[in-house]
């Protein structure tokens, strides 16, 4: 796991259980100054109690938090040099938007001149420069979030904390706020930890994406490199759209390895400390799959192939998602659209073809997970 050489932000072995159930698990982190990191993971994995431990909402039961060097694991929220925006907007009603927003610095006693500054620079930040004195009542749920964004900016806290912000808003206005969010932190160059079970989110947001499960860190890492170098079967299985096929490394031949997929030969890339034998997973990216029609084409040179049954085809705009029975498999296929070449209809046999370098072959954490390559007949 790639880890700053700093820490900024450092939570040092936490952990915290409630009655018996132990949410966080020997946490270890740091965060750099001014860094963005997603802390991404399934409902229940640990992600929020450990942001509300950051915040001072929670306390551990074991363990440290440390900010610019200073434990403040025991100092409680009002102290902490750290704002929080949740899922929830939590806005005052009976205050305009410039109100809200300047809630926090008026309990501090900013100066006025002062306070109308931030506040203004504030809301341009959101894209609100003209709201200050709109009733709360007036706005909709994406303006409601950017308030409540704004009221937690003004205040230049040394960490911003966000707990799934954009997970009630809809499709568009989340991906406008997605933009708005990384722009916001390139202009404060603050330090951001954010809260998602949204795969896009953190890929594409984050300098660094924690992929988190039963309260502890599966890999930590750039987004580019947890898409596209997972480390573990369940890395592979929760980061992207994949089919994740389970077998045993059977040969190694110098950058390729062979793994056996209930009995059929399927190649990909060797993984790191890996042996014949070894129970592994091949991971499979919708996208890097190509559909060949094996009436009419052959499978190009140094490709490999499994044949299959077209089961359902989804029309999603610039991709068509294919959902292929293979044997008792299914597995999905995107491709492009605008392909004259892809054509394939429910029903139509295809060859399911890809290249091993695009195949990486990755430990096998958790023989109960499974992707979209599970068994056929579960599917249904």
């Amino acid at each position: 796991m790639s880890e700053p050489v700093q820490g900024y932000l450092q939570i040092q072995s936490v952990s915290k259980s409630f009655g018996d159930e132990r949410v966080v698990d020997d946490f270890d982190l740091n965060v750099a100054q001014g860094e963005f990191v997603s802390l991404l993971g399934p409902s229940g994995c640990g992600k929020t109690t450990l942001l509300r431990m950051i915040a001072g909402l929670e306390f551990p039961d074991a363990g440290a938090i440390l900010l610019e060097g200073k434990d403040i694991t025991d100092v409680p929220p009002h102290k902490r040099p750290v704002n929080t925006v949740f899922q929830r907007v939590t806005l005052f009603p009976h205050l305009n938007v410039r109100e809200n927003v300047q809630f926090g610095l008026r309990l501090r006693r900013v100066p006025k001149a002062e306070t109308r500054t931030l506040v203004d620079d504030a809301l341009e930040l959101v894209h609100l420069p003209d709201f200050g004195d709109r009733a709360v009542r007036t706005l909709s749920g994406g303006q409601a979030q950017r308030v409540a964004l704004a009221r937690a900016i003004v205040n230049r806290p040394k960490v911003l904390l966000l707990d799934e912000p954009l997970s009630a808003l809809d499709l568009q206005i989340r991906r406008e706020l997605q933009v708005q969010l990384k722009e916001i932190h390139r202009e404060l160059q603050g330090t951001f930890v954010y809260v998602t079970h949204d795969q896009e989110e953190a890929l594409g947001m984050s300098d660094r994406v924690v992929v988190m499960d039963r309260g502890r860190i599966m890999q930590a890492c750039g987004p580019e490199e947890c898409y596209r170098a997972p480390e573990s079967s369940f890395v592979a299985s929760f980061v992207g759209t994949g089919n994740v096929l389970h077998g045993t490394l059977v040969a190694s031949n110098g950058r390729l390895s062979t793994v056996s997929v209930d009995g059929v030969p399927l190649k990909g890339v060797k993984p790191a400390n890996a042996a014949p034998g070894d129970e592994v997973a091949l991971v499979l990216r919708s996208e890097v799959i190509q559909l060949i029609d094996p009436k009419t084409t052959a499978v190009p040179e140094g490709m490999c192939s499994v044949r299959g049954k077209v089961a359902t085809t989804l029309f999603g705009g610039p991709v068509i998602n294919y959902r292929i029975d293979v044997g008792d498999r299914r597995m999905t296929a995107s491709c492009s659209s605008c392909d004259e070449q892809v054509g394939a209809r429910e029903g139509d046999e295809v060859l399911i073809a890809w290249r091993p370098e695009d195949a990486p072959i990755v430990r096998d954490t958790d023989p109960r997970l499974q992707g979209p390559g599970e068994p056929a007949n579960e599917k249904r």
